[in-house]
């Protein structure tokens, strides 16, 4: 019984990861392809514009600033595993897109 638990959580962990690389990809695609950004990325894309981050930095830039906001706004109702929201994703996106300046 134990081990059909950890395999489904691996499981789960390997399709989340999966997830998160399919969705990076896509966002890389269509910005290398001149179709626009999503409107999360049009601030990371601006940004590595301005400053030659590239794509991936940017974007993990952009995300530790609003979570520092975030921490500013709620103050004392501010959780600390929000902090846990920049490792998965931005990991994938620094991955993807790494060469890729905007």
């Amino acid at each position: 019984m134990r081990g059909s638990s950890l395999l489904g959580l691996a499981g789960r962990w390997l399709l989340l990861v999966w997830g998160m690389l399919v969705a990076t990809a896509g966002i890389v695609f269509i910005t290398r392809a001149g179709l626009g950004t999503t409107p999360i990325s049009t601030v990371p894309f601006t940004v590595g514009e301005i400053t030659g981050l590239t794509f991936g930095e940017a974007t993990f830039a952009v995300n530790i600033l609003f979570v520092l906001v975030q921490w500013a706004l709620l103050r004392s109702r501010f959780h600390y595993s929000s902090f846990c929201e920049l490792s998965p994703a931005n990991a994938t996106l620094l991955a993807g897109a790494s060469g890729f300046t905007a």
